[in-house]
């Protein structure tokens, strides 16, 4: 009996999703006994990796960006559900950090992960919302290719091989879920296709207005470098005879969504860059590019130029702009396809456009030079500037190769005269990519894994001596601090990035704080003598609410005796973790009052 094509879609649908989720879990395999460390069976251990949050939680990945990731997403949870604002007085205190303006509101993956945070708690949400935006991302791109007319195990293979590489294994084991959230990007590809075709329903325009809107708001850059792309390709192929009126207001709508949005829920900052005065808001916005070509209608801004002397230096570009090598040599071969130009050159030339994006401005060599889509895409969206690691960027070549391949396959394979031959070339094509693919999962000797659990030694000394924390160093000891004080909700003299995101007016409180600096001076070398500090600069850290000062002793140069005599108090010392506890002297004006 055959399916009509309704069942058939529900059908292949329900399919992607479940291998969707079967190729996501490929990724927690090689360290699954270690995610759920103290279980014996297989059912406890994905309950202690994804449903449960465990006093030690055992994380998929590690590093600074991972904790960071959970801690930014916890305080999202809080700020969603009215228990603080975007402003976080606790931190960098007594000053506070404008977190909305540093994340610059991209939060879209915080509110899919929301529920799981509500539901699991922190950190136990992690490892599930890794699991479920891998598992999107292979989905997205299914259906995304799917629909351009790709047979079902194409389709299966391209999406694998699509999100299965190098980057994408970079990305998660450094605790980046963000950079490889795309499921939206594919979704709004797949709405920009259904506007290109003969017939489309005005409801593609909103939803892909909709998924427009929620890839920039997820990644900034990553999301702009798609939908530019995306509107040259509607550019280019919108403005066929058939249907002309209807694609132009169509792809119109799906844009003024994708940009209103964006701009409506950031207003804060992006109010400033419309106006043209964002480097008061980001420093790096204020640099000078290093070549500027005056065109028309737009200046494009060249910031720095690639050169290119060798084949190496070729490799090497390409290399650190993390292409799948796989990829790019299967959609290099399809241009030599015959078959299909006329549905897929516009989106080939939307390739040519994204495969820059990554890379730089431009590329120079000797007697010519080339401006890449980057550029172009700088000319149009200045903050692009901010984006210190371009390589992030490349989810759309990524995706504009996927569906240039997806077209030109699938005309391929409708050419081949023989049915044998058609499955044959599908069978072949299919597996040739999910062989391919397979050989990018992570192994157990490539899979980092780290954990989180509350320091009870600092949960202690906070009970004890209540009040804002002092952690010291100062510079290079808040890549954790931030992240326990989830736990212990006290003010924090630290917080993340220290230096890459502390507001200036942080630092010139610490710089000036005679205590701060004999404090840091015993950080950095072992005195003869105990430094010296001001009465009036103790006092005004009491008054701005700091009673604790706790001290990683394995990451100074001091003794622990000089951290003792300079404060005046032994507090509580746990010599085999390294952690010392001192409370912060009461300054001799209060005593005199009692």
């Amino acid at each position: 009996m055959m399916l009509s094509s309704k069942h058939r879609w529900i059908v292949e649908t329900i399919c992607f999703g479940l291998i969707s989720i079967y190729l996501a879990h490929l990724w927690f395999r090689p360290i699954m006994w270690q995610l759920g460390e103290g279980e014996y069976t297989f059912w406890g251990a994905l309950e202690s990796i994804f449903i449960r949050t465990d006093v030690r939680e055992n994380l998929y990945g590690t590093g600074v960006d991972l904790q960071g990731t959970i801690w930014v997403f916890d305080k999202l949870s809080e700020i969603l559900s009215g228990a603080s604002s975007s402003f976080l007085p606790e931190i960098y205190a007594p000053i506070g950090f404008d977190l909305g303006l540093n994340e610059g509101f991209a939060w879209a993956d915080g509110l899919f992960a929301w529920p799981l945070i509500q539901l699991i708690e922190t950190p136990g949400w992690y490892n599930l919302h890794v699991l479920l935006t891998l598992a999107g991302s292979y989905f997205g791109c299914m259906i995304l290719f799917r629909n351009t007319g790709a047979p079902f195990l194409v389709s299966i293979g391209l999406g694998l091989l699509c999100v299965t590489h190098a980057f994408g294994r970079q990305e998660l084991l450094q605790g980046r879920p963000t950079q490889m959230h795309w499921i939206l990007s594919a979704l709004f590809l797949l709405c920009v296709v259904k506007i290109l075709a003969p017939k489309a329903n005005w409801l593609w325009a909103v939803f892909g207005g909709l998924c427009g809107a929620g890839m920039m708001l997820v990644y900034w850059f990553g999301g702009a470098a798609v939908g530019f792309c995306a509107a040259a390709v509607l550019l280019f192929m919108g403005l066929q005879e058939t249907n002309r009126l209807r694609r132009i207001g169509q792809a119109l709508l799906m844009a003024t969504l994708s940009i209103a949005i964006p701009i409506a829920v950031t207003w804060r900052v992006s109010s400033q860059i419309l106006q043209g005065s964002g480097s008061s808001l980001f420093e790096s916005m204020s640099e000078e590019p290093a070549y500027l070509i005056s065109a028309p209608l737009l200046d494009i801004p060249i910031q720095k130029f690639i050169w290119i002397t060798s084949q190496e230096d070729l490799f090497r570009v390409l290399t650190s702009a993390m292409f799948p090598l796989p990829l790019l040599v299967l959609g290099a071969l399809f241009i030599f396809n015959p078959f299909g130009w006329k549905r897929s050159w516009g989106w080939f030339l939307g390739v040519l456009l994204a495969i820059g994006i990554p890379i730089g401005p431009s590329l120079i060599w000797d007697g010519g030079w080339l401006v890449t889509g980057h550029a172009l895409l700088q000319a149009v969206f200045p903050p692009l500037l901010r984006c210190a690691f371009p390589h992030r960027m490349v989810v759309a070549p990524i995706l504009f190769i996927g569906l240039f391949i997806a077209m030109s396959s699938s005309s391929l394979i409708k050419k081949m005269p023989h049915p044998f031959l058609k499955i044959a070339l599908t069978l072949g094509l299919s597996s040739l990519m999910i062989q391919q693919a397979s050989l990018q999962f992570p192994d157990h000797l490539t899979t980092p894994h780290s954990h989180i659990a509350p320091d009870f030694h600092l949960l202690s000394a906070t009970k004890r001596w209540p009040g804002g924390v002092i952690t010291i160093p100062l510079e290079q000891g808040s890549d954790t601090a931030h992240i326990q004080q989830m736990f212990h909700n006290q003010p924090l003299l630290g917080g993340p990035g220290m230096d890459v995101v502390r507001p200036k007016e942080h630092k010139a409180y610490c710089d000036k704080n005679t205590l701060l600096q004999a404090l840091e001076q015993l950080v950095q070398r072992n005195l003869n003598n105990t430094p010296g500090y001001k009465e009036a600069d103790l006092e005004q850290l009491w008054k701005d609410g700091f009673r604790l000062v706790y001290i990683e002793t394995r990451r100074t140069q001091g003794d622990v005796e000089d951290f003792q005599n300079l404060l005046g108090a032994k507090g509580s010392y746990q010599q085999g973790a390294g952690q010392l506890a001192i409370p912060l002297p009461k300054p001799k004006s209060l005593e005199e009052t009692q």
